[in-house]
């Protein structure tokens, strides 16, 4: 499977009511779903007991639940529980470390400023590009460099996908 293809077949949105979208997420596991700390939390930080996931291949949103010991807010990283497996056509979803060397990525995720849009969009790789590592506070991040208007609100929890490394190798964090 190539990269576009495994994005679309992971990548969900996120939803705190199951009708308007917070962000994006993606599958790590055949029950977890990864995403941004932030797309979750309330005005307050606080996280809810649960939330809405859908893939666009899927009829009805699927009822999610935080994994609490594994979300931290300083880090901007939550997931979340699908008490439904879900079976993926992948064996294993790739991940790696980004080599500091490998510049082209794929991406997918939702828009929520467009709700005339239902699906989410792939950004290829002539759309933007890992620049290099950078620091939020004391945590390490991809520095990502994309035209203008590419990633926008709601691609929070979009995976990176390394179009070399055929890898998932970061989260966007918008």
């Amino acid at each position: 499977m190539v990269g576009s293809e495994i994005l679309r077949e992971i990548v969900v949105k996120i939803s705190d009511d199951g009708k308007k979208i917070s962000g994006t997420g993606f599958f790590v596991s055949e029950t977890e779903i990864a995403t941004c700390y932030h797309v979750l939390a309330d005005k307050k930080g606080q996280l809810s007991e649960c939330y809405f996931a859908r893939n666009d291949g899927w009829k009805d949103w699927i009822r999610v639940v935080p994994i609490n010991e594994k979300c931290s807010e300083p880090q901007d990283i939550a997931f979340l529980n699908c008490p439904i497996p879900i079976s993926l056509s992948l064996n294993r979803i790739p991940f790696a470390p980004w080599n500091g060397k490998s510049k082209e990525f794929l991406s997918r995720g939702y828009d929520i400023n467009n709700s005339a849009i239902e699906g989410a969009w792939t950004i290829n790789e002539k759309d933007c590009e890992i620049v290099d590592y950078t620091y939020l506070g004391s945590e390490l991040r991809l520095q990502l460099k994309s035209i203008k208007k590419t990633l926008l609100p709601g691609r929070s929890g979009s995976p990176v996908w390394s179009v070399s490394q055929k890898a998932i190798v970061g989260m966007i964090d918008h």
